[in-house]
């Protein structure tokens, strides 16, 4: 991607984002607000100041990925991965499990105000009265054994198909649900689209095929332009360059990230650099005008998450189209959770020598009043 600036008209950073907004959606400076979202987006004045832990999460998750798996395109969605692991933690403590293990309190995520879809197969019954207390859509283990794996899981499958808009078919498989240890799989998908103010115009196939991509000639990249002028915001942080392009949905902004010649992805340095830049680029105004020369790209990414706690483990997908008209992304996130986490579920019998213990309870010096080993339990 290639850009010239025309005029040089910066700002400090205008912090005209509203708290409210930012409380209710604390990932929305990084990832954007879902379309259809009840939350509102509006200008506020005064001493008020943006929180950025959201954002600066956001980023170091996808700076995590984006280090361990450096030779590919990479897209990830840390809004709705974060969403997931809330979510499932929070179905975890409420039916007594180790909710905990995926970093989560108690409190019930906010999932009302998302075109996020959420929906659980259970495989438990006891999940199954936990999810219809919570009012989260699910299929209950007796859908599950009447209708069969195939049927269930087709089902959401062509659900996630429609709402991604094509972008994610065919994530889940059938097989997954007769794994006999599974308590519950909870799914969570997102579409989001974003239209650029002025579209862009694409390059005839002579003049495209003649351009470079890292020095070299790539003709099956198709190239788009914006002609001689198209007005957008822009900073820099480190010779990195930061492009907000303007777009038509409201409360919603496209950055582009241009790292200077060389930039070393393995530096320590990269989460604060990415995060300071979009933060500054958040209340630019779009006062400079450039010419943008990028290739049109589509792709999807894939990877898994293996929390700390034996039994929990995630698999995440999203998918950019980025083209003339605008940019759509779309991604789903499975979460599993296995009975093994289940407290009431773990069977601990006395068949060999154990002790016995009587404590008197004391606040300030507690005691033993008696202790015993049962060695020959007949011989009492």
């Amino acid at each position: 991607m290639e850009f010239s600036i025309k005029m040089q008209n910066y700002q400090s950073l205008d912090t005209n984002i509203n708290p409210q907004y930012l409380s209710a959606n604390p990932n929305a400076l990084y990832s954007p607000q879902p379309v259809g979202s009840s939350g509102t987006h509006t200008v506020a004045r005064g001493n008020d100041t943006p929180s950025l832990e959201g954002l600066q999460k956001d980023v170091r998750q996808f700076v995590q990925v984006l280090l361990s798996d450096r030779q590919v395109n990479i897209v990830t969605s840390p809004s709705l991965v974060n969403t997931t692991e809330e979510i499932t933690a929070w179905v975890m403590n409420e039916a007594g499990l180790k909710g905990t293990a995926i970093g989560s309190g108690q409190t019930r995520p906010n999932i009302e105000n998302t075109l996020e879809g959420i929906h659980v197969h259970s495989r438990s019954e006891h999940v199954d009265k936990v999810l219809k207390r919570l009012d989260i859509s699910h299929t209950t283990s007796s859908e599950i054994r009447h209708k069969g794996p195939v049927v269930v899981t087709a089902e959401l499958n062509n659900k996630i198909e429609k709402d991604t808009k094509g972008m994610i078919t065919d994530f889940l498989k059938s097989r997954d649900l007769t794994e006999p240890n599974l308590m519950f799989r909870l799914v969570t998908w997102l579409f989001q689209y974003v239209s650029w103010k002025r579209p862009f115009d694409l390059m005839n196939n002579v003049r495209s095929s003649g351009m470079t991509w890292n020095n070299t000639t790539r003709p099956e990249i198709q190239w788009m332009t914006s002609c001689d002028t198209n007005s957008i915001a822009h900073t820099q942080s480190e010779g990195y360059d930061f492009v907000s392009v303007p777009v038509k949905e409201k409360g919603m902004k496209a950055v582009l990230v241009l790292p200077p010649d060389g930039a070393d992805e393995n530096s320590d340095d990269l989460n604060r650099i990415l995060s300071n830049g979009l933060a500054s680029i958040l209340g630019k105004k779009a006062n400079d005008e450039a010419s943008l020369t990028l290739p049109k790209f589509k792709f999807d990414y894939e990877f898994t998450t293996k929390y700390p706690a034996p039994g929990v483990t995630g698999k995440h997908k999203a998918a950019l189209n980025f083209d003339q008209k605008g940019a759509d992304v779309a991604a789903i996130s499975d979460i599993w959770v296995t009975e093994c986490l289940r407290p009431n579920k773990k069977r601990i019998k006395f068949d060999r020598p154990f002790y016995f213990s009587i404590i008197k309870e004391n606040a300030n010096k507690p005691s033993v009043v008696a202790m015993a080993k049962i060695n020959q339990p007949w011989n009492s």
